[in-house]
């Protein structure tokens, strides 16, 4: 059982958690308009100068929210937010832990207030809740984690190795790790885990400390996902830039404007307000995983800069880790690359409309003037998908290709990475997001913190799978957005179907969950 819980925590949870419950209620869907001019154009400064609490110098932010976005209303709610984190904190010191049984924890936590607006309770991954689990093999290529493994010679591994000498906060065992998997003979082209070498030396499946190793490497993946794939990469690294260049260099009236629009607004918003939710002193990050604010700082620093395009092209990230033709099955892989080929067939169908060739694209100045802006931005720049951006050399394949990864980084990415998150980080006895050096259970504060971020990110949002048509330029314009919205949901209906083997796996991304870009 869980031990006796004192009167002011009762209080500071109620009040917490009606915070989270309100703002959750009032999130309306808000439609997207059609491009307007944005004046003046927009500005990246260092995050460090737009937030100075927060000491992250090379992250480069947008100087302030276009009018279309501001929300005056959201505002106020992440401003009162804010005020509470300084004054009256969602954590409370010396807390017991959780419900040893981890049911019973979730239904504490995730209590009859939340189910009566939001009842979809987390499912239970078979990849954790089956024999010995967690199965990080299953995890491996069967879960959203599967965006780690990646082949290092001779070895397929998870390294974690970029969550090293990071401050941590007090009694926390170091999370960085790497995770040795071999092909599993039992099963073709499945992977089991033979080593995970950790902070407690070089641990193999026969040592006591195996289920302990195996703790913290289900933290990192879980710390590494939230922290830096999730918001570092696809809110700041990619997204937020990507949002920057479109407003600043594509007139409103431009054809690949209004292409990518629907993926591109709301971004300046949505990072504004989750960046002071989560990266300010006292913050989610912070209060949650196991960083310190300054080991979170850094953390964000170091990474950012490792950003690498291709992880918006599952094909090409699959490649670029090295796994091809090793014959493994990853249904999460396909999953992926079936909407990113959606996304993809749009965006070349759409470009194949405005320009009949290579030569009428390449004379088109604003379009090279965007992508030398998107390869001047974003971290390590964007060739390695488009291919040469000049204009002698730039193509309608490479344009398409970048254009697909994009509208798949802001749909698919932000959704895999976040809401799904749902279903993996609430089972904290199986995948932890802090691994205690006395062993205790996390505290009931920090979980209902944990659940309270998790269920923030599925608030009502505007979905992918809806008519954009009103984005086209002409009549055929607005047929091509709605022959994408068709596709979109078809793909739907073939994973709604009881006879699709994974219909009911908690990694599966259906086309009608998925929003349609980066907002809050």
């Amino acid at each position: 059982m869980t031990d006796s819980l004192p009167l002011s925590w009762t209080i500071r949870r109620f009040i917490w958690d009606s915070m989270f419950i309100l703002i959750f209620k009032g999130k309306k869907v808000l439609p997207i308009p059609v491009p307007t001019e944005t004046k003046p154009l927009l500005q990246p400064v260092a995050m460090v100068v737009k937030e100075p609490a927060i000491g992250v110098r090379n992250i480069q932010v947008a100087d302030r929210i276009p009018e279309d976005e501001y929300s005056a209303k959201m505002h106020y709610a992440y401003a009162l937010r804010q005020w509470m984190y300084k004054y009256y904190p969602a954590n409370q010191p010396d807390l017991p832990g959780i419900n040893p049984d981890i049911d019973v924890a979730l239904k504490d936590a995730f209590n009859d207030r939340y189910q009566a607006i939001y009842p979809n309770k987390p499912k239970k991954p078979v990849e954790l809740f089956g024999p010995g689990g967690p199965d990080l093999g299953g995890m491996a290529l069967n879960s959203p984690y599967a965006c780690f493994l990646q082949r290092d010679g001779a070895d397929l591994v998870w390294d974690f190795s970029d969550l090293k000498d990071h401050e941590l906060n007090p009694g926390l065992e170091p999370v960085d790790c790497r995770v040795i998997f071999a092909p599993d003979p039992a099963n073709a082209g499945t992977v089991r885990a033979v080593r995970i070498d950790c902070a407690l030396g070089q641990i193999t499946p026969d040592s006591p400390h195996w289920p302990r190793a195996k703790a913290i490497a289900m933290c990192a993946a879980s710390t590494q996902v939230s922290m830096v794939r999730h918001f570092n990469w696809v809110h700041l690294a990619c997204g937020g830039h990507f949002a920057i260049v479109t407003r600043n260099r594509m007139p409103p009236d431009h054809p690949i404007c209004r292409l990518v629009w629907p993926h591109m607004y709301g971004t300046q918003n949505s990072n504004f307000l989750v960046t002071k939710g989560q990266m300010l002193p006292r913050g989610e990050f912070e209060s949650i995983f196991s960083f310190t604010h300054q080991g979170m700082c850094d953390l964000f620093e170091r990474t950012h800069l490792k950003y690498r395009i291709s992880v918006i092209v599952p094909e090409l990230d699959w490649e670029d880790r090295r796994l091809s033709g090793m014959n493994l099955v990853s249904p999460v892989q396909q999953n992926l690359v079936e909407l990113y080929d959606v996304m993809h067939a749009h965006a070349a169908r759409y470009i194949d409309q405005y320009y009949p060739t290579d030569a009428d694209l390449r004379a088109d100045g604003v379009v090279i003037n965007w992508l030398a802006g998107l390869e001047a931005a974003i971290p390590n720049g964007v060739e390695r998908v488009s291919g040469p951006i000049t204009a002698a050399d730039l193509t309608k394949a490479g344009l398409a290709r970048l254009i697909g990864g994009l509208i798949y980084m802001a749909a698919v990415q932000h959704e895999a990475l976040g809401s799904v998150m749902w279903n993996y980080q609430l089972w904290v006895d199986r995948n932890p997001v802090r691994v205690y050096t006395d062993q205790r259970r996390l505290p009931v504060d920090i979980y209902q913190r944990l659940l309270n971020a998790n269920f923030n990110l599925n608030v009502r949002r505007a979905k992918l799978a809806q008519d954009f048509s009103d984005m086209g330029l002409d009549a055929t314009g607005a047929a091509l957005f709605r022959q994408f919205q068709a596709e979109l949901l078809a793909l739907d209906k073939r994973y709604d179907d009881p006879a699709y083997p994974h219909n009911a796996a908690p990694w599966l991304i259906r086309p009608s969950a998925i929003d349609a870009n980066i907002n809050a």
